[in-house]
């Protein structure tokens, strides 16, 4: 290769990287002015700025910086626009098909708490439809009975765990711009499959409960669980339940902590899953 061409190939990469060291520094200045506008609760002023930030991070190719965007975009939203739900759930749906994982688990977690969220907020409300064998309206979750909508934030909360594999590569520290860190998570939590799989764990154990086919009454009654954990099959059931979806998640988790020799994270992993077979078990005698 000449001289000429090498050179010519590092200023093309000297250029582009300092373009895109100037943009994040312009985004970071941006976003204190947002965090400002919102002490100063001018949320109209704050979701300008947070629009010309999702412009500079999609023209940028910064994929973390347009998703959190979003997020702020829909959070001003909700609080300018009456019933801006819809349009914003909409907005999710379409930018998940320009994603790729693991960035799109990220935006997909985030559209089933936006769905999750609107249930809770009208539980009441949804709770006495009937319930119908289609949606009433396939592209209105505000129309939906209660079990339709929770299939459906059951259905993004099970996709945000595939590709379980590149899931489980990505360390948690490379999204803290995405997600609130908890104290000591790169530790105990170590991987972003951690705290996407917690996510879905919460939602098994309070609201998808509230599913039809998931009213399952019966604890786990087999005693397995408490000796061998890993190595006990779980059969599974023809209906959706709640517990058995837990249990094949924890053993996931745990198997993939103690391969990978993470013993922080395999403690705490191990003090969870006795809690829940503690609230979840009645062993005869």
């Amino acid at each position: 290769m000449k001289k000429s061409t090498v050179l010519t190939l590092l200023s093309c990469f000297l250029f582009f990287h300092l373009s895109a060291q100037n943009t994040e520094n312009l985004i970071a200045k941006k976003w204190l002015v947002v965090y400002q506008y919102e002490l100063d609760d001018l949320p109209k002023s704050a979701l300008a700025t947070v629009d010309e930030i999702y412009q500079l991070a999609e023209k940028g190719h910064l994929n973390k910086q347009r998703i959190k965007a979003l997020i702020y975009q829909a959070k001003f939203a909700n609080t300018l626009e009456e019933n801006a739900q819809l349009a914003i759930i909409n907005r999710f749906k379409n930018e998940l098909k320009q994603l790729k994982s693991p960035e799109k688990n990220i935006l997909e977690s985030y559209l089933a708490e936006l769905y999750l969220s609107y249930y809770q907020q009208n539980r009441w409300r949804i709770n006495s439809r009937s319930r119908t064998e289609e949606k009433v309206d396939p592209d209105d979750f505000r129309t939906w009975d209660n079990e339709t909508l929770l299939v459906e934030v059951k259905k993004h909360f099970q996709n945000t765990l595939q590709p379980k594999s590149l899931l489980q590569k990505a360390p948690i520290a490379d999204y803290h711009l995405l997600v609130d860190p908890q104290p000591n998570s790169s530790i105990y939590q170590p991987t972003l499959y951690d705290m996407l799989a917690h996510k879905v764990l919460k939602f098994y154990a309070d609201d998808a409960t509230q599913m039809e086919a998931a009213k399952d009454k019966h604890p786990v009654s087999d005693t397995a669980y408490f000796r061998t954990f890993l190595a006990t099959k779980i059969l599974g059931s023809t209906v959706f339940s709640p517990k058995e979806a837990s249990l094949l998640i924890f053993q996931e988790l745990l198997s993939f902590h103690i391969e990978q020799k993470q013993i922080a994270a395999t403690i705490v992993l191990q003090i969870e899953i006795l809690k829940y077979l503690q609230s979840h078990t009645q062993i005869a005698g």
